[in-house]
């Protein structure tokens, strides 16, 4: 009954929420539909050859698979309308197993209304992508086989508000509804998750005396575990003494309700110090006091390159103690390099809703690497992890290098995370390297290089895997809308665990045909 309850409330708040949205829509209908629309097909068929289509240790069988993959990208973009949806199905069909044959559904899609000019604005992303169940068991990234995978579907949506009170004061007010779906396992709980934000803020009329303060109030409500509720405050003062120089005070609250078997501490803190901007190129500031210090700084030597560090030690909160956090940017006319650092206590659904767990490949210039027989970003890193309802302390460490020249593009990109996982106190540790070169060697034709290199430990078994991927790729295109490519995969697993071993080789052949862009 409880079950039931809860899933008319979310439905009506789904509802609520939507009527709200359309009835607006109707104010801005020309606004809106008045909009330039672009739109883009492509049809791809791949034929495939696996020789080891379950990656399995004792039992290795092959396969033919035929890929059929239509995919469709539309853009809209108007005076107050930004859309876009990408969508990509596949079709999969086995010649020695038809009980196999499955179609897997890969949807990106996203909409910002401004339904108040400046004032009032309505936004929605939804997707729907695969993911590992458990990463100890086989596990192909591909979706060639649905075994130990399963679909994610995210919906996240609400209206958000933003006003500039005559310069005296700037508010905004958030609201936003996540549900998250994994319909293939009972490994993970599917969940509905809110989150209010409120911001104030000083206007432009303050000069010497600033200020500004937050307010966020979350909760993610799960099925198979205790909700997670998050509710924080934060809000700081700074008096400018001169212009370079200022005093600086802070002060917040946090009450947090979260399962794990760390003890939970909430409560206020407080502390007071300075900030320090003496040019353009570098700022700094530092507090210190009742269960809070901290300490950030932003420095950018030049115009393409920034570096940003942050510190913070709080005695309140689901992470306490010392937490570091850093990135650091460099552009140049045929490169480009990030790395970052983050910690961060959170769970899989808040972060299927927020959308951190693929990671974009760019180009120099800072645009996304489109891969042309799918219409979609190429994906550097996606969800390596397992599935399940825990919390889990986040370190990660991650660079991106990427080098462009005439005819080719170099992407090299390292990453380490520990998840510290809060009830079972249990640890696990990845380290993957990927890199990857493309070269258009002659007219029309390209190459693909790519290797892969993953360490995994996990702590509660002292198991260890190691994970070797290489592919190669060479493509023709005999016409501007029709592509031909052929590809050789090697995957390779060796683990401590017996019979967590597995090998497998695969060869690919694709046409692709892209057709009149609307």
């Amino acid at each position: 009954m409880g079950g039931c309850a809860k899933n008319i409330a979310v439905k009506m708040k789904v509802a609520i929420v939507w009527f709200l949205f359309i009835s607006f829509l109707f104010f801005v209908a020309d606004d809106v539909f008045a909009a330039k629309w672009d739109s883009s097909r492509s049809l791809s068929l791949s034929g495939i050859y696996s020789s080891n289509v379950d990656f399995s240790s004792l039992n290795e069988e092959s396969e033919f698979i035929t890929r059929v993959r239509p995919s469709v990208e539309i853009n809209g973009l108007g005076r107050r309308l930004n859309f876009n949806l990408a969508y990509s199905p596949a079709v999969l069909a086995y010649k020695n197993s038809p009980s196999r044959n499955k179609l897997f559904h890969k949807l990106n899609t996203g909409a910002d209304v401004e339904i108040i000019p400046e004032i009032f604005f309505f936004g929605g992303v939804a997707s729907i992508s695969q993911s590992i169940i458990d990463a100890k068991s086989s596990a192909r990234l591909d979706s060639l086989t649905s075994g130990n995978l399963t679909d994610i579907m995210t919906l996240s949506f609400g209206p958000s508000i933003s006003h500039d009170f005559n310069g005296y004061l700037r508010g905004g007010l958030n609201y936003k509804l996540g549900l998250v779906q994994y319909p293939d396992t009972t490994n993970i709980s599917d969940s509905e998750s809110e989150l209010t934000t409120l911001t104030l803020s000083s206007g432009r009329r303050f000069r010497r005396l600033t200020w500004e303060g937050s307010y966020s109030d979350s909760v993610v409500k799960r099925d198979f575990l205790a909700d997670s509720l998050r509710e924080s405050a934060a809000a700081s003062v700074r008096y400018k003494l001169i212009p370079s120089l200022a005093v600086l005070v802070r002060s917040g609250y946090e009450n947090n309700q979260i399962t794990s078997s760390n003890t939970l501490v909430n409560g206020s803190y407080s502390s007071a110090g300075f900030s320090w901007k003496p040019s353009r190129h570098i700022s700094f500031d530092a507090t210190k006091g009742d269960l809070s210090e901290d300490a950030n700084l932003v420095w950018t030597p030049f115009s393409r390159m920034t570096l940003v560090v942050g510190y913070v030690n709080r005695g309140v909160g689901v992470n306490v103690g010392s937490v570091w956090s850093g990135q650091i940017t460099h552009r140049s006319r045929r490169s480009t390099w990030q790395a970052g650092y983050q910690e961060n206590v959170t769970n899989l659904q808040r972060l299927q809703v927020v959308g951190q767990q693929a990671f974009a490949q760019i180009d120099a210039q800072g645009n996304l690497v489109i891969d042309p027989s799918s219409g979609f970003p190429v994906i550097l890193n996606t969800n390596i992890f397992g599935l399940t309802d825990e919390e889990f302390l986040i370190k990660r460490a991650n660079m991106t290098y990427t080098l462009t020249t005439g005819k080719s593009v170099l992407s090299f990109s390292p990453s380490k995370e520990t998840r510290i996982y809060e009830l079972s106190d249990t640890v696990e540790n990845v380290l993957d390297m990927t890199a990857s070169w493309s070269w258009r060697f002659a007219s029309k034709t390209r190459s693909l290089f790519t290797m892969s290199w993953q360490d995994r430990g996990y702590s509660v078994d002292n198991r260890k895997d190691i994970l070797k991927r290489a592919s190669v790729q060479l493509s023709k295109d005999f016409s501007p809308r029709v592509q031909v490519s052929t590809e050789y995969r090697f995957v390779e697993r060796t683990s401590t665990a017996a019979g967590s071993e597995y090998q497998d080789h695969q060869i690919r052949v694709s046409l692709t045909k892209q057709f009149q862009r609307n």
